[in-house]
C-alpha cells in the first residue's frame, strides 16, 4: 500500500477538532512520518512476520533476524506500549459500545434517522477521523467509503477518549493483512524497522514518498 501522511501541524491551526483525538492517543508523530520506502524488503518482511502473544514482533529479512520489543515501539514510532488492546470483533460488554448509538453521534443532522452506511454522512471532523484510521492508522485498499463495523468501533474509541494500544493494534493489522493475503500496510514504518534492525538496504530500490 502506498503510504499517506499526515501534516499534523496544519490541521492543529484550524477551526477543527478531530486531530486533538489523534493528539490523546500519542499518534501525532506516527501519523507524520516520512522516509523512503523499500518494496521488495518490505514483501520478505511480512513473508517472515510473526507476532508472540507478549507483543514482540519478529522476522528475518536477507538472513538478518529482527526483533521488536514493546519498548522500541516509543524510539521506533513515537508509540507507547500501553492502552487497551483492542479484542475486536469481540467486544467486552465492559465497553459498553451501541453500534448504533455510536454512528448517530458521527452522522450529520440533515441525515439523522436514514439508514446510512458511507462515509459521506459523517459530519466533516468524524469523516476526516475515519480518512487518517482507513489510510494511516490501519490502511486498507478499497472500499473507503464504506463504514464497517470496525471502524465504527474504533472511532468511537477514539471520541470516547478510550486510550488505545497502537503498537499492538498495528502489529495485529499487519498479521491480518499477511494472513488474509490482502495489501501490505505500513511500508514507511516497515522501512524503519528495517533501518534500526541494520538490513542492508542497497539491494532494493527505494521509492520516494509524494
Amino acid at each position: 500500500l502506498h503510504p499517506k501522511v499526515m501534516d499534523f501541524s496544519y490541521f492543529a491551526t484550524s477551526r477543527l477538532y478531530f486531530h486533538h483525538h489523534i493528539e490523546y492517543q500519542g499518534l501525532q508523530h506516527f501519523v507524520a512520518l516520512k522516509c523512503d520506502f523499500f518494496e521488495d524488503l518490505i514483501k520478505v518482511f511480512y513473508s517472515n512476520l510473526r507476532v508472540s502473544k507478549a507483543g514482540f514482533l519478529y522476522s528475518d529479512v536477507n538472513k538478518t533476524k529482527i526483533k521488536i520489543k514493546p519498548s522500541n515501539w516509543l524510539t521506533l514510532a513515537g508509540l507507547k506500549y500501553h492502552g487497551q488492546k483492542l479484542p475486536f470483533p469481540d467486544i467486552p460488554e465492559e465497553m459498553q459500545f451501541d453500534r448504533d448509538i455510536a454512528l448517530t453521534s458521527m452522522i450529520r443532522p440533515e441525515l439523522q434517522g436514514q439508514n446510512v452506511i458511507n462515509v459521506g454522512s459523517l459530519n466533516i471532523n468524524d469523516r476526516l477521523l475515519h480518512y487518517v484510521y482507513v489510510h494511516i492508522l490501519a490502511p486498507r485498499s478499497s472500499n473507503f467509503s464504506q463504514l464497517l463495523q470496525e471502524d465504527i468501533f474504533v472511532l468511537w474509541a477514539l471520541k470516547n477518549n478510550i486510550l488505545i494500544n497502537w503498537s499492538h493494534y498495528i502489529m495485529q493489522h499487519m498479521v491480518k493483512c499477511k494472513d488474509n493475503g490482502m495489501s501490505l500496510p505500513y511500508p514507511i514504518l516497515n522501512s524503519r524497522i528495517l533501518v534500526v534492525s541494520g538490513i542492508d538496504l542497497s539491494i532494493d530500490v527505494a521509492v520516494e514518498l509524494g
